[in-house]
């Protein structure tokens, strides 16, 4: 069978005892160098009306979300996670994001979903199926608008050497005893959509706390985008909808804007035991394992 997307590289995995075409590219320099100036050139398909008018539909819906989520804040779960959900939602339908979605996020309490990252409608796509609390990096509590929507929602900022050194893992488990499940982006970065990055396993720590004890589980998700009005989002296309290497935000948010119908697949994979696994190296591979098997058979067809 002929992969549905370009690629360029093949390498095999051997990914619960078989071998899987997957295309990847381990040269972090390869984003910026061969997408660098990518979207000025595809332009054409995103219709800068269309833009203005989901961009403004949007700003209005932070005008009446913002002050309705600070009261919300105040009151006990789930009311205040009700309103977060349902913005997720209604931000999906607005920029046209149709999910495709295999398996359910478990329901169990202190529960870390791990995922793979390629752009910021991620949050989107996630927040609309998964009740969660999402962990982002330090530098994200200081954007303009996303940073005030992430506080908002409650989100975990942490300092990339935080984790390393153990307060940003005391911080998770601090609140994950408070009863939040966890949505984690094991890579801590963005990738192109096609490939997946290295994923740091200090960040699964805090789900080994525990020892042979503990009580976390971990969910990993595939979060694939598919298609864009029907046709199959190959290499010149996914850069519309991921945002990675050295992309402007706003330029790039205002291009996805104009864009279509976006298929997305989102797979849910078997809930994973801590205690099972003997460190967070282990874990972390037994998670990748199963997003990169997800991410081969949504870039390939292959089921």
């Amino acid at each position: 069978m002929v992969d549905r997307f370009t690629i360029t590289s093949t390498d095999k995995k051997q990914i619960k005892g078989r071998s899987l075409p997957i295309s990847v590219s381990h040269n972090d320099g390869f984003v910026t160098s061969a997408y660098r100036d990518r979207m000025g050139s595809l332009g054409s398909p995103s219709s800068p009306v269309l833009a203005a008018i989901r961009l403004t539909v949007m700003a209005l819906s932070l005008l009446l979300i913002i002050p309705t989520q600070r009261l919300l804040l105040l009151l006990p779960p789930p009311i205040r996670d009700f309103a977060p959900k349902h913005f997720h939602r209604f931000s999906c339908w607005l920029f046209g994001l149709r999910l495709e979605v295999s398996g359910e996020p478990t329901r169990e309490s202190q529960v870390i979903f791990v995922t793979n990252h390629s752009s910021y409608l991620d949050i989107l796509v996630l927040g609309s199926r998964v009740k969660g609390v999402f962990i982002s990096r330090s530098e994200v509590a200081s954007w303009p608008i996303f940073g005030m929507m992430a506080k908002l929602q409650r989100s975990m900022f942490l300092e990339r050497k935080s984790t390393a050194s153990g307060r940003g893992n005391n911080a998770i488990i601090e609140r994950m005893n408070m009863g939040d499940n966890l949505i984690m982006f094991a890579e801590a970065t963005t990738t192109d959509g096609g490939r997946l990055a290295p994923f740091k396993s200090a960040l699964m720590q805090a789900a080994m706390a525990g020892g042979e004890n503990s009580e976390v589980k971990i969910q990993p998700i595939t979060l694939t985008y598919t298609r864009l009005n029907g046709t199959v989002m190959g290499r010149s296309l996914r850069p519309l909808v991921a945002w990675f290497g050295d992309m402007t935000m706003f330029k790039h948010l205002f291009v996805m804007a104009g864009l279509g119908k976006i298929t997305v697949e989102l797979k849910f994979h078997p809930l994973l035991a801590a205690k099972d696994f003997k460190d967070r190296k282990e874990l972390s591979r037994a998670c990748r394992a199963f997003i990169e098997d997800g991410l081969v058979k949504s870039i390939t067809g292959r089921e």
